[in-house]
C-alpha cells in the first residue's frame, strides 16, 4: 500500500477466471450480451456455476490480498436482472452469506455502491437490499461509493443510498479523513 501512496484499497472482481482455461469471464460492462456469451462460453449456461466462481474469487481476494473495503460484493446479479436466477434463491443467498462472513471475520468495509443505479444497469445499489440488511445484521461498516469514472458522477445517488441505509437501521458509515478512518452519522 505505502508503495502505491494511496489512502486505502478497495478490492473487487469484475472478471471471474472459470476452471481448466486462462480466459477470463468479463461480468461487467454496459453490454449485457458479454456476461451471456461468457456464462455460456466458460459455463454451460451453468448460472449456478458460475456464480459461485464469482464468490469463491471474491472470497480467494479477501483472504489473500490487503485492503480496506470489498467493492460491489454482488455485482455479478448486475446483467442477471432476474434472467437467470432470483437473488431470493437459497444456493445464491448462502454464497453471498459465506462472503459477508468472510468480510466480517477479516474486519473489512462493505462498499454501498451507487453506480448501477445511475448507470441504469441495476435496478438496486450493490450490494442489493437483503444484502444491505444482512451487512446491519452482521454489524459490518458500510461505505457509500459512487464508484465515480468521471468527476461530475462523484456524489451520484448518495441521497438515496443514505436513506436506504437509515431504511435499514444504518446510523453511520464509514469516512476516510485526514488519514485516518472515521464513522460519520446518517441521523
Amino acid at each position: 500500500r505505502n508503495r502505491c501512496e494511496v489512502d486505502y484499497l478497495i478490492g473487487s472482481v469484475h472478471l471471474v477466471k472459470p476452471d481448466g482455461t486462462y480466459e477470463l469471464w468479463f461480468t461487467d460492462g454496459p453490454d449485457y450480451k458479454i456476461y451471456d456469451e461468457g456464462l455460456q462460453q466458460f459455463f454451460g449456461g451453468d448460472i449456478r456455476k458460475a456464480v459461485k466462481a464469482f464468490y469463491h474469487q471474491t472470497n480467494q481476494m479477501i483472504d489473500s490480498q490487503h485492503f480496506e473495503i470489498v467493492g460491489h460484493v454482488d455485482k455479478i446479479k448486475m446483467h442477471n436482472r432476474g434472467r437467470f436466477f432470483s437473488e431470493e434463491e437459497k444456493w445464491y443467498r448462502e454464497q453471498v452469506e459465506e462472503t459477508l462472513e468472510l468480510i466480517k471475520q477479516k474486519n473489512l468495509i462493505v462498499e454501498v455502491n451507487t453506480r448501477g443505479m445511475y448507470k441504469k444497469t441495476s435496478d438496486s445499489l450493490f450490494p442489493d437490499y437483503q444484502t444491505l440488511k444482512r451487512v446491519k445484521e452482521l454489524n459490518i461498516p458500510v461505505i457509500i461509493s459512487s464508484d465515480a469514472h468521471h468527476p461530475d458522477e462523484i456524489n451520484n445517488l448518495f441521497d438515496h443510498a443514505v436513506n436506504r441505509l437509515v431504511e435499514f437501521g444504518f446510523q453511520e458509515v464509514m469516512m476516510f479523513e485526514n488519514g485516518t478512518w472515521i464513522t460519520k452519522s446518517l441521523v
